[in-house]
């Protein structure tokens, strides 16, 4: 391998600039913006699944979490131009926004409490999830 090359890769491996990291920061902006609370991003190992990230957020009520879905689902298919999978909508208490390499889930506070989803991925973080207000 040449210089030219090295330093390309070097590049490459070093460059904190990507579409995923995009579209996290676009969805947690989003998400903030539009008063989710105790929003929190799992860092999944990717030998394990197809996706690499994962962003948990409440809503105070079954109308907030509609809204948080449809805002962060909209903003991201005019954005990014990404379509998702969406599932849950029907009910409220608790959305999953697929975009494929990042996993959102919106849910009622009773609900997050019940489920404890972040207790669920404990054993495959890559590293420990971390708060966004």
């Amino acid at each position: 391998m040449d210089k030219k090359q090295r330093e390309k890769t070097f590049k490459a491996k070093n460059d904190h600039h990507s579409p995923t990291r995009d579209l996290l920061s676009y969805i947690k902006k989003t998400l903030s913006q539009n008063k989710a609370v105790d929003i929190t991003e799992i860092q999944v190992d990717q030998n394990f699944s197809e996706f690499e990230k994962i962003l948990i957020a409440s809503g105070s009520s079954s109308r907030q979490v509609v809204a948080l879905a449809e805002k962060v689902q909209e903003g991201v298919k005019g954005s990014f131009r990404i379509n998702c999978k969406i599932e849950g909508k029907e009910n409220a208490d608790w959305i999953l926004l697929d975009f494929g390499a990042v996993i959102v889930h919106i849910f009622k506070p009773e609900v997050r409490e019940y489920y404890q989803i972040e207790k669920m991925w404990k054993g495959y973080l890559k590293e420990t999830s971390s708060k966004f207000s």
